[in-house]
């Protein structure tokens, strides 16, 4: 079922959840870098875990470990990337490109 055609008839809570549910699993790193992408422009903590695609868990981890390790600052309520953490960016960004896709 589409997105459209959810629009267009009522459904169950559990077809939507479906939809936005991401069945594939993704390596911590590229979490994090999904994560201090969408803080670049200085996001709340629930804009980026629902862009992000993060169960609650993954929140209460993830946000906590990357203030500690200096990648995310927390400004007037508002999560921001470091140059630290655009500096990961950038290095997870290289290794992406140097380790061929496996399957493609």
């Amino acid at each position: 079922m589409t997105k459209d055609e959810l629009g267009k008839k009522k459904v169950f809570a559990s077809e939507v959840r479906k939809l936005r549910v991401r069945k594939t699993y993704r390596p911590q790193h590229q979490i994090i870098k999904e994560i201090l992408q969408l803080a670049e422009s200085g996001q709340a903590k629930t804009y980026i875990s629902m862009r992000a695609g993060l169960a609650e868990h993954q929140k209460e981890i993830y946000f906590p470990e990357l203030l500690k390790m200096g990648l995310l600052e927390e400004v007037n309520g508002r999560y921001v990337t470091t140059s630290k953490g655009r500096d990961a960016i950038e290095k997870i960004s290289k290794a992406d490109n140097m380790i061929p896709k496996i399957g493609e």
